[in-house]
């Protein structure tokens, strides 16, 4: 996971100094895809709790050409720290990542806005997901925990 991760991090490095909205490359959204079946195929629960709507928001962003708005690129750096706790801590209960429950409400905000500009463009929100199919499987070598 930690490779996907990085990925992330290559992205919010190339954000400083620039101006939101910020463009999702197909490297962003691609590593985020990822994060999201890595944290699924080790079981990581409070990973992929995360990992996995932060996965549809990208998704959502680069389908449809919208740029990440500041928000958005704050909750992303806030997804990176929390999937590093995540893999520091696997086997911690549900308690100890509370703080990600702020995360994921902002993720549903940063969601809903997402759809209400793509509605003011005058595309159906899935519109974009239908014309470009599923990605592809993430490399199954990329997603061991220790990775």
């Amino acid at each position: 996971m930690t490779s996907h991760v990085g990925a992330v991090r290559q992205w919010l490095r190339e954000c400083e100094g620039r101006f939101a909205p910020y463009a999702v490359t197909e490297t962003l959204h691609r590593a985020c895809h990822t994060l999201a079946g890595a944290s699924r195929m080790a079981e990581a629960r409070h990973g992929v709790r995360v990992a996995e709507p932060l996965n549809l928001y990208v998704r959502k962003l680069y389908d449809h050409g919208l740029g990440l708005p500041e928000a958005g690129r704050r909750v992303l750096a806030g997804v990176v720290a929390a999937m590093d706790e995540v893999v520091a801590h696997i086997d911690e209960n549900t308690t100890y990542f509370a703080k990600h429950d702020e995360l994921l409400a902002q993720l549903r905000w940063l969601d809903a806005d997402a759809d209400r500009e793509i509605k003011a463009r005058g595309l159906k929100p899935a519109e974009a997901l239908e014309q470009s199919g599923p990605l592809p499987p993430p490399d199954v070598e990329l997603m061991s925990v220790d990775a």
